[in-house]
């Protein structure tokens, strides 16, 4: 039986694909991700989907190659760490499932801050407009995927508000990319930052 092989490809930059994902990757006969992937990755001989079209699509598009072809989905981060992992989840069994975990870019974020994370508290903003975040300070920090609503100035409010406060902020866009910015702040600055990027999020005391 043909697996669905769902690749975590890592922060961003092609560098930070594990060998096992990119082996996974080069067998495929069709590959699903995003339009900056399949530009990187893709080969002449592979059938590309961009993974732009309604989710629903995608699922019907799967089930017409599973039983011949090799298929390999690209999502970014970590497959198992808020991903389309888990909408794939919800229509294929798990028997016909090989996920490939990759870095994730809050993985990544601490590394390149130099902190642990060993008592810290994950969770993404994406696409959860009414999600209420936790802010309880028993975490040593807490890091955010960001989206389009929550912003780290939103962020940055709402920790202020709750009155669960970290005294730092930090911010990371453009994860492993030539362009890639972290910036370190108080909260009380970083209610006053904006940025159209997506990006990472850490309060941390330290």
């Amino acid at each position: 039986m043909k697996k669905i092989k769902i690749i975590g490809m890592g922060p961003g930059h092609e560098k930070y694909l594990l060998p096992i994902g990119r082996e996974a990757l080069e067998s495929a006969d069709v590959v699903i991700g995003a339009i900056r992937y399949l530009s990187v990755f893709g080969k002449g001989s592979q059938v590309l989907i961009p993974l732009t079209s309604p989710y629903t699509d995608i699922v019907k598009i799967i089930e017409g190659y599973k039983k011949n072809k090799n298929i390999a989905v690209l999502v970014s981060g970590d497959a198992s760490f808020y991903s389309f992992t888990n909408y794939i989840k919800r229509h294929f069994d798990k028997e016909v499932l090989e996920i490939i975990p990759g870095v994730s870019s809050i993985q990544y974020m601490y590394s390149r801050i130099g902190l642990s994370y060993e008592n810290a508290y994950f969770t993404s903003f994406h696409g959860r407009k009414g999600y209420i975040p936790r802010m309880e300070k028993p975490f040593n920090s807490i890091a955010f995927l960001t989206d389009q609503h929550w912003t780290p100035e939103k962020i940055a409010q709402y920790a202020l508000q709750a009155q669960h406060v970290y005294q730092w902020m930090y911010i990371g866009e453009n994860l492993s990319y030539e362009h890639e910015t972290i910036k370190k702040m108080t909260l009380e600055t970083g209610q006053n930052y904006r940025t159209s990027q997506i990006n990472v999020v850490i309060l941390s005391d330290e």
